[in-house]
């Protein structure tokens, strides 16, 4: 009887002390296993140069003589919220006082950058040849109500101190948004921190800073090529591939007024993006096919493991800018037969699948790319 009793104890002893119930044995085999990291993504949508002509001006002044430039991007403005990150180019300036003006020497009223801000924007680029139409205090200007209202900006900046790229975290991922212009309108820029200029070598440096300070991916936007030109020309190949080669992973390309291609490359076995102009986004020029433009989406997509990021699903949307009098609005394609148009008097079906034809054939005059949906 002793033994018996000896015997139990025992058992009891070694199962309470000595063995692992299922559970506990699960979770030590749990911890053993390797972590299985989910690869993390981000959307960006970019678009062209944002400009503000002065039938743009004078169609935001309200009766008591403040301005709502929110119409707009009404009709825009989910496709801007939709993504993580919305980049687009800011070609004018905010001196914060009159003249109001749009070209050649571009100054409009702050409610602007409320009406961008509000729309979906996060990031804007500035260095770009009107960067500095009002003088020194309309750059710092400039650079000051944008990021107090929540814009960040790349490519100029008021002191030494404050050049540098602007940096967004979106899930999980570090981007860097540098910017740079070919140039000025021929205005000298009395230091070289106040507009960033199209330099390869300072370029390259800006992209190693900005993965030493821990960018995941590097997007540089560049103000360059010939207005009205609807081929890249050999300067803005030669960058283009340059500025990827020094570490780069987009470029997002401005300038021309109109669009060119968009291709994918492939530089040192990593797959890299070009966008050698997005055309306008929104302006009031005239000339032809300046009113038609495309916002470019792609996907970054990091695996944490590999601690790496590659580019997926590239895709764009076509847009026109819709002008009629004083009133402008960019208005969405998402296909070559509208819904309707009683928003846009003056559209006609054959201007809306002409503009969306001549959109479709220029972004995929080299490689193809499908239409984004939301």
């Amino acid at each position: 009887m002793i033994l018996v009793i000896i015997i139990l104890s025992l058992g009891a002893w070694f199962f309470d002390f000595g063995l692992l119930s299922d559970n506990e044995s699960t979770d030590i085999k749990a911890k053993d296993q390797p972590i299985q990291a989910t690869p993390t993504k981000a959307t960006i949508a970019a678009t062209g140069d944002i400009m503000m002509h002065d039938w743009q001006i004078k169609g935001g002044k309200k009766k008591d003589g403040t301005y709502n430039f929110d119409h707009f991007f009404k009709s825009i403005k989910p496709y801007l919220t939709e993504p993580d990150i919305a980049i687009g180019n800011f070609e004018f300036t905010l001196l914060g006082k009159e003249p109001y003006m749009g070209y050649p020497h571009f100054n409009s009223p702050d409610e602007i950058a409320d009406a961008i801000k509000a729309s979906g924007f996060d990031v804007v680029s500035t260095a770009n040849n009107h960067s500095i139409d009002t003088g020194v205090p309309g750059v710092k200007r400039t650079y000051r109500v944008l990021n107090e209202k929540g814009i960040k900006t790349a490519g100029t900046a008021p002191s030494p101190g404050k050049r540098k790229p602007a940096f967004v975290e979106k899930n999980g991922i570090k981007f860097a948004f540098l910017s740079y212009t070919e140039m000025t309108n021929g205005i000298p820029v009395p230091k070289n921190y106040l507009v960033n200029r199209i330099k390869l070598e300072q370029i390259k440096k800006d992209i190693e800073d900005a993965k030493k300070q821990g960018a995941d991916f590097v997007a540089v936007s560049l103000h360059f090529g010939e207005e009205y030109q609807k081929q890249p020309n050999e300067y803005q190949k030669k960058v283009a591939k340059q500025v990827l080669k020094d570490g780069a992973d987009a470029i997002l390309g401005n300038h021309p007024h109109v669009l060119q291609r968009v291709e994918k490359v492939n530089v040192d076995g990593k797959e890299k993006l070009i966008i050698y102009s997005m055309g306008n986004f929104m302006s009031y020029q005239v000339q032809p096919h300046t009113d038609e433009s495309a916002i470019i989406y792609f996907d970054v997509v990091k695996d944490p493991v590999k601690n790496q990021v590659k580019i997926e699903n590239v895709s764009f949307l076509p847009i026109l800018t819709y002008k009629k009098g004083y009133y402008v609005e960019v208005v969405p394609l998402p296909s070559d037969q509208p819904e309707s148009l009683e928003n846009w008097p003056g559209i006609t079906k054959t201007k809306w699948k002409t503009s969306y034809q001549n959109i479709v054939d220029v972004i995929t005059s080299k490689q193809k790319f499908p239409i984004y949906t939301k």
